[in-house]
Order: C-alpha cells, then sequence, then structure tokens
C-alpha cells in the first residue's frame, strides 16, 4: 500500500439561461501518494501532492462568429528522500512544479469557404528544487539559536508557524532561503557528518542539517496569433497568418555553501 489516492472530476454542457449559445467544460485530478517511485519497497519521505484543472467556455455570438477563452493550471510537488539522508530523515529535496495557461481566441466565418481566427495566449512554467520551510526545520532552528531556554525557543516557534508549510496538500511548498547572512532565520545550514556508520564508510550518509542544492527556473511565454483559411475548391486550401512571440526566461542557481 503506497497510501494513494487519486480523484477525477469532469462536468460539461450549456449554461442555463442563454439558449445553448455558452457552454462549458471543466475537469480537475487530486494525485495524492506515499511513495511516487516505489522500487522493491516504499521509500520514506516520498510524498507527492498534485492537483490539476482545465476549462473552457465557448460563446456563440452571432451563427459566424465563436468566442472562446479557457486554459489550464498544474501544481506537483514532491520530497526527493534518498539513502543518503537515512539518518537525517528531514535534510533532503524538495521539488515545486507550476505551470499555467490561458488564451482568449475568436473564430469569424466570413463566407461558407473561408473563415480567420485571432488568438492570444499566455503560458508560465515554474520549478523550484531546494530545502523545504516546513514544522520540521523551525523547530530545530528555534532550540539551534536558544539551546538552553525552552520558553524562548517555543516563543520563537510560535512567532514565525505561519510562515512556514504545514502540511496541507493544497497549499505550496515553502523554501529556505539560500543567503550567508546568519540573521536570517531561514537560511540553509550546512549538511555534515559527525558520526560513523555501519560498515565504516566515510561520507556516505549525512548525519546534519541540509541539502546543498537550491535552484529555481521559471519561463513565461506571450503569444499573439492571426490566421486566416479559405477552401479555394475540393482539392485546393490556402491559409496564410502570422504570430508573435514573446519569452522571458530566468534561473537562479546555488549549490552550498558559498
Amino acid at each position: 500500500d503506497l497510501g494513494t489516492n487519486e480523484h477525477f472530476l469532469s462536468i460539461n454542457g450549456p449554461v442555463p439561461g442563454t439558449h445553448g449559445n455558452l457552454t462549458y467544460y471543466l475537469s480537475g485530478n487530486l494525485y495524492l501518494t506515499d511513495d511516487w517511485g516505489p522500487r522493491l519497497h516504499k521509500l520514506p519521505h516520498h510524498q507527492q501532492q498534485t492537483y490539476r484543472t482545465q476549462g473552457k467556455l465557448t460563446y456563440k455570438l452571432t451563427p459566424s462568429i465563436t468566442l472562446r477563452i479557457g486554459g489550464f493550471f498544474n501544481r506537483r510537488q514532491y520530497e526527493r528522500y534518498n539513502h543518503s539522508w537515512l539518518y537525517n530523515l528531514e535534510g533532503f529535496d524538495c521539488t515545486l512544479e507550476k505551470a499555467n495557461q490561458g488564451y482568449l481566441a475568436l473564430t469569424h466565418s466570413v463566407s461558407k469557404s473561408t473563415f480567420y481566427e485571432a488568438k492570444v495566449g499566455y503560458f508560465s512554467n515554474d520549478y523550484t528544487i531546494g530545502r523545504r520551510l516546513d514544522r520540521n526545520f523551525l523547530e530545530r532552528t528555534a532550540y539551534d539559536m536558544f539551546p538552553s531556554d525552552t520558553a524562548a525557543a517555543e516563543a520563537f516557534i510560535a512567532e514565525h508557524e505561519d510562515e512556514v508549510w504545514d502540511g496541507q496538500w493544497w497549499k505550496d511548498y515553502e523554501f529556505c532561503e539560500p543567503t550567508p547572512d546568519t540573521s536570517e532565520w531561514r537560511r540553509y545550514r550546512e549538511r555534515r557528518q559527525e558520526q560513523n556508520y555501519p560498515l565504516a564508510v566515510d561520507n556516505m550518509f549525512w548525519s546534519h542539517y541540509d541539502t546543498r542544492t537550491f535552484e529555481t527556473r521559471e519561463s513565461e511565454v506571450i503569444t499573439g496569433k492571426f490566421d486566416i483559411t479559405s477552401q479555394v475548391d475540393f482539392h485546393n486550401q490556402v491559409k496564410s497568418g502570422f504570430e508573435i512571440n514573446s519569452y522571458k526566461i530566468k534561473r537562479h542557481y546555488n549549490s552550498l555553501p558559498w
């Protein structure tokens, strides 16, 4: 049992009161599992939480003009435990992936053989991998800062618990800050090995603190498109148009320490 739960929902049809001129389509998918990549056995700290949704509205302005608006959204987040963290079960990487698209399109049939379509669209894709900022990290930080003052540590936890990911699947992961600023409590602590392990193999397991990786990738595409199509006769079709795209790509990568 991998603790997997998956749910689907899809609805479509005409919007009441529009005489069939306005129709809709909406679908969604929720996927939750305790191990997204099982091997010979179930891995701990290998959860995945994914939800997706897609929708479209179609409106017939006139018998020859149709307007469509739609898009989708996808969010996937998952833990990336491997056995080098066997004795430090909270220091591994986690990943958050988000993608969304939206578009608006107008189709006009000028005649029985000719129509044109104008379309604008937007697409974005974001990817983040790093040490998750969660309750475990907050508690460890609090007791590192106040090792002999339990009351102060508990007060620090209460002050900042709304700033960390609380384990709810519908909430996005929060991530630690890749900064050398020692005044920033969200900063990474460099992973290290401080004890011996079975078989006396050095550097096989990390006993303290965090993964060294932090990376974000962001991309955006804005599109404008126009096409005109004419069916000249049964064997010949003519199509012309143009497309304009704007791209924005960002990447930040840091392998700690600095």
